[in-house]
């Protein structure tokens, strides 16, 4: 029933800090105050280019009023995500999904990739979710699917489970870490793409 803060004080690498407003803002009714979730966006691109220590470097992110005390819905946290050509790297194609979903005891089918043909290299497929249980109940799974070929992989690694995988935790090289405060950020290989696929299902 309430509006997000969707306005937070961005500082780029060695810059002043900036005001930021949300493009956009999802909200997710979890069917009471506790469990009611916000995810806003914003485009940065101007202000990280116009940095003057360049993009690499601490981004800060200030003045957001979100849950913090690690309660079962408190998710407040940032993340960039950068995009960039250069004429060295092979090829790449590029798919971002973002809102937000509600999910209890239920699942959703997500189409990406949809109008490209795959060369059958494989990929990689990311998600940055604000949920965090640690033991999760049932059978919670990510798997993907090529289409129109057969192949088909469950996500999972040494501290994701592949009955668990949304479980607080990160396993990207050099920041792995667990028992997040109630976010999961993950990546993990596409192998299963045949030569010749035009999409892929995400369940």
């Amino acid at each position: 029933p309430g509006a997000p803060d969707d306005t937070v004080t961005l500082t780029v690498p060695g810059g002043a800090p900036s005001a930021v407003t949300a493009d956009v803002c999802y909200g997710s009714d979890g069917g009471s105050t506790s469990y009611d979730v916000f995810v806003c966006r914003a485009d940065i691109t101007e202000l990280a280019k116009a940095a003057p220590s360049g993009l690499q470097g601490d981004y800060l992110v200030d003045d957001y009023s979100g849950r913090i005390a690690d309660g079962a819905s408190d998710h407040a946290s940032a993340a960039i995500l950068m995009i960039f050509s250069d004429d060295s790297l092979e090829p790449n194609t590029v798919v971002i999904y973002d809102g937000l979903l509600t999910l209890s005891s239920s699942g959703k089918v997500l189409t990406v990739m949809e109008g490209f043909t795959s060369p059958g290299l494989g990929g990689s497929f990311a998600w940055y979710t604000l949920e965090g249980d640690v033991s999760g109940s049932g059978a919670e799974a990510v798997s993907l699917q090529g289409l129109p070929g057969a192949g088909s992989e469950i996500f999972s690694d040494g501290i994701n489970p592949p009955d668990n995988p949304m479980n607080r935790t990160v396993n990207i090289p050099g920041h792995v870490a667990t028992e997040t405060i109630s976010l999961d950020l993950d990546r993990f290989p596409v192998s299963v793409l045949s030569n010749g696929d035009t999409s892929a299902e995400v369940t």
